[in-house]
Formats: C-alpha cells, structure tokens, sequence
C-alpha cells in the first residue's frame, strides 16, 4: 500500500535518528513482528530498499549488523540505501 508517511530510522553509528519526512513507502511485502515490511522507502535523503532481517542477540537488535549505507526501521528490519 504506497503512501506518504514520516518515518524514523536508527543509522548505523546508533548515537543519532534519521528523520525522514514526506517519505513514500513501496508495496507492503511481509510483516515482522506486527509491524509491515514495504519493498522499498523513497524518502528525501534516499532510495532505500529492504535487505534482511536483523538478528536479535540479548535484549534486542545490535547496531553493528547495519554497513554506513542502512538503516533500521522498525526495529528488527534493515534496508539499505541505493544509489
């Protein structure tokens, strides 16, 4: 379901949020943990299209499984940057 949203994704240094306004989000492919995966994100700072899944270690989802060119949003699902 394509449409206009902001969204807010952790970067790889996990010390700053990318906010990400006017963004438009691909078709919806899948779901992970109530939360839906979209095939791709355009969004002002970039085309981002889905990787993977993060792998969960402890109490959450590490930052240092995302390379500098991806993100995280929501918690758990990668996408990385094209371009």
């Amino acid at each position: 379901m394509p449409g206009h949203f902001t969204f807010t994704a952790i970067d790889h240094y996990g010390d700053e949020e990318v906010n990400y306004r006017d963004s438009q989000f691909g078709p919806r492919i899948g779901n992970f943990m109530g939360k839906p995966i979209f095939q791709s994100i355009d969004a002002p700072e970039g085309h981002f299209v889905f990787s993977r899944l993060a792998q969960y270690a402890d109490d959450g989802y590490p930052l240092d499984q995302l390379s500098s060119n991806e993100v995280m949003f929501p918690e758990g699902v990668i996408y990385h940057r094209e371009g």
